[in-house]
């Protein structure tokens, strides 16, 4: 689960200096070679270890102007909090990060891409299982809350159900930039992956 701790980690230090990264997903998330640039392919498998985020067309300062321009692409929709869906409701935020990572670390705790998830392959089938955002949501919570435990263990699957969920206690007193939010994230990374890795090596 190092992979994971990794990525949770880049989004959390993207936060602490409040940016926005808008457009977490998987294809967005790139595996590097351990092997110099100079090896001749192929050039070894892939390091989990230490993944690179891409895709930062889109990030900004979390006191920044935020876009309200409709997206109806499923297939980046599907990794969006339900707020930003198609026309977005709320400007965009820490929690929506947050959401898409959780997201993400779903996958990568069941080790198969969403479009996977119900035996179906392609985006048209996806409509079917996905037609609307809080029943996307509902959908992938079920599916952690069924799968999870048994992949990657009870820890992981309470983080990833707090990422879905934006259930990390009482946070009413928290200041506009999330600061409340990533803490207590940072919080739950440590405490679920750690565990995880312990799991893992022993």
């Amino acid at each position: 689960m190092r992979l994971a701790r990794a990525l949770a980690e880049t989004v959390l230090l993207l936060h602490s200096i409040n940016w926005l990264h808008k457009c977490i997903r998987s294809e967005t998330v790139l595996l590097l070679s351990e092997a110099t640039p100079a090896s001749p392919p192929p050039r070894g498998p892939p390091n989990l270890e230490h993944p690179r985020l891409s895709g930062f067309e889109y990030s900004r300062l979390d006191n920044d102007f935020t876009s309200a321009n409709p997206d109806f692409d499923l297939q980046r929709n599907i990794y969006r909090h339900p707020e930003r869906w198609d026309y977005p409701k709320e400007s965009f935020s820490k929690i929506h990060d947050i959401y898409s990572l959780g997201v993400v670390l779903l996958e990568i705790g069941i080790w198969e891409p969403i479009i996977n998830f119900d035996g179906k392959k392609g985006g048209e089938s996806l409509k079917e299982h996905y037609p609307n955002a809080h029943t996307t949501r509902d959908r992938l919570v079920r599916h952690a809350t069924k799968r999870l435990g048994f992949y990657a263990g009870e820890k992981y699957r309470e983080l990833v159900l707090k990422c879905l969920k934006g259930d990390f206690g009482d946070l009413s007193g928290d200041d506009k930039i999330g600061t409340g939010l990533q803490r207590q994230l940072g919080k739950e990374v440590d405490g679920a992956l750690k565990a995880t890795e312990q799991t893992d090596e022993g």
